[in-house]
């Protein structure tokens, strides 16, 4: 048996993901020309909700798998470099003009090496809560179940180990 804990955060970032183009993805045989086919390439932004499920085969001795404020003191600072930021691959062609443009205007700015996809972000966010896990000595006895995101409160992309 083991035990599980959700916990959810919300955020507000903007994005564009410069990779899109529907007509040459996966499932492009559904593609409609009435579609714009990189409408995501444009400059736009979500409030997201990422949860987090924590979980591990023991109770420490305070009966907690691991206290949601603890959790929150690890996740938050991963979040915090999204929250209320433009995300922006450093590969993206426009990458030069929209760090300048944020640096102008004394705008946050988030750059990552992936198109910033909730697919990807999801992914960001596992990876980098692993990674503070394992730093504390966390990633024997916590595992990370599953990280979503979920944007407009109708996409959802989900990340778990099985």
């Amino acid at each position: 048996m083991s035990y599980t804990i959700k916990q959810t955060f919300r955020i507000e970032m903007g994005h564009r993901t410069w990779t899109q183009d529907m007509r040459t993805s996966r499932g492009k045989e559904f593609y409609d020309p009435a579609l714009v086919a990189d409408k995501c390439a444009n400059l736009h932004g979500h409030t997201m909700f990422v949860s987090v499920t924590i979980a591990g085969d023991s109770l420490d001795d305070q009966y907690f798998l691991m206290d949601t404020d603890l959790l929150t003191g690890a996740f938050k600072p991963i979040l915090d470099e999204v929250d209320h930021a433009f995300v922006v691959d450093k590969n993206d062609p426009l990458y030069g003009d929209i760090a300048a443009v944020t640096q102008k205007g004394g705008l946050k700015l988030c750059t990552v090496d992936f198109s910033p996809t909730f697919e990807a972000m999801v992914r960001h966010f596992h990876d980098r809560l692993q990674s503070a896990l394992d730093e504390k000595g966390l990633g024997d006895v916590l595992r990370i179940k599953e990280v979503k995101v979920l944007g407009e409160q109708s996409v959802e992309a989900t990340y778990s180990n099985g």
